[in-house]
Order: C-alpha cells, then sequence, then structure tokens
C-alpha cells in the first residue's frame, strides 16, 4: 500500500491545485456560455435551436479532425509500405 503521508502529499497537491484551478476555468466558460446564448435569446434567437447549430458544428469539427487523422495514418502507412517495398528491391 502507497504511504500518503509526507513528501508524497506535495506532489497531489500541486496536482490538487491545477485540477482546482482548471474546473475554476470551466465554471466561468460556462458562465459565459450562458450569457451569450441570454443575450442571443434577447436578440430573438431560440436557445434550443441555437444549441442544436451549435452541437452539429462541434460534431463536424471533431469529424474533419477524426478523417484528418486517419487520412494522416493511411498516408504514412502508403509511405512505409512503400520505402519498405523499395528497400528490398
Amino acid at each position: 500500500m502507497s504511504d500518503t503521508t509526507g513528501d508524497n502529499q506535495l506532489p497531489a497537491e500541486g496536482y490538487i491545485d491545477r485540477i482546482v484551478s482548471l474546473e475554476e476555468e470551466v465554471s466561468g466558460i460556462r458562465r459565459d456560455i450562458r450569457e451569450i446564448y441570454d443575450d442571443a435569446k434577447e436578440a430573438g434567437y431560440t436557445k434550443g435551436a441555437l444549441r442544436i447549430v451549435v452541437k452539429r458544428r462541434l460534431e463536424s469539427e471533431e469529424q474533419r479532425a477524426y478523417e484528418g487523422a486517419w487520412q494522416a495514418g493511411q498516408a504514412a502507412a502508403v509511405d512505409k509500405l512503400g520505402s519498405g517495398a523499395a528497400g528490398s528491391a
């Protein structure tokens, strides 16, 4: 069993402090997002419709990132196969 007292506690404090700091930032960002939705609502936009559009845009960006990574992996595999075939000839 690991010892959680003494010197071993100090590194944990660093992790905890960093996590707490990031959680505070997340909370602030969520608050900012709520304010933007409220501003949009005051301008006549429906929060639900905006959330759908935002969700779709995030999903499409995630899909493009995935496809880019997939294509890069395929290109690397083709390059590796190509250089391996050239080296054995």
